[in-house]
């Protein structure tokens, strides 16, 4: 994963990876971002999600959505109590099914997905100077 790169946070209970190849990418043909969320649970009192979940999390991410052929993944942004995985797409409704094919593979736990028009990018780079 040589195209991310951990962003300094203020909150020692952040972390905040960005693809730092956006640039590289026709923004044009990608102009909704996908955020898919993860409200977790901790069960220690540093406030970071499981191993389980993070496991789940990290094959969606290497099994699936670092080859996605209907969007980019841009960003990842675990901050408390919930996991946000950024995504500009250019159709959300098919790229809202392929993904839930597949997180049905372990359907304990709960995703959301929302949906923003961002043609210009501005979402994941303003993310990236708030962090």
């Amino acid at each position: 994963m040589e195209n991310w790169q951990l962003k300094p946070c203020k909150d020692i209970n952040r972390i905040l990876k960005i693809r730092s190849d956006l640039d590289d990418f026709d923004k044009l043909h990608f102009p909704m971002l996908l955020t898919v969320s993860h409200r977790y649970t901790s069960s220690d009192d540093i406030l970071f999600p499981e191993p389980a979940t993070l496991a789940f999390i990290t094959n969606l991410e290497e099994n699936f959505l670092l080859d996605f052929e209907h969007g980019v993944y841009a960003a990842q942004d675990i901050d408390t109590g919930i996991i946000d995985t950024h995504i500009y797409v250019n159709d959300y409704k098919k790229s809202i099914f392929e993904i839930i094919k597949f997180l049905n593979k372990d359907p304990r736990l709960h995703f959301e997905f929302r949906v923003t028009p961002d043609p210009s990018w501005d979402i994941v780079k303003e993310l990236s100077q708030k962090a």
